[in-house]
């Protein structure tokens, strides 16, 4: 019997475009799923929406900072 690998929902967030970018190529090709958000606002909306496995998230965000999302999150 072989396993199967499992697909993580990562949820990346970050501010600048270019570290969004950056990262998302490199988890590309892992088989994991990568939504993104550009802040913390728009990271509360995603942990709305949906269930993550892995949260990568900025500390430093321009709307609500990061340490807000993780308080949010527990």
């Amino acid at each position: 019997m072989t396993l199967q690998p499992v697909q993580a929902r990562i949820l990346l967030v970050d501010d600048q475009p270019l570290v969004l970018h950056s990262v998302t190529t490199m988890l590309a090709d892992t088989g994991h799923l990568i939504v993104t958000a550009d802040g913390g606002l728009e990271a509360v909306r995603q942990l709305n929406a949906s269930t993550f496995d892995l949260v990568l998230l900025d500390l430093m965000l321009p709307d609500i900072s990061g340490q807000d999302v993780m308080d949010y999150m527990r």
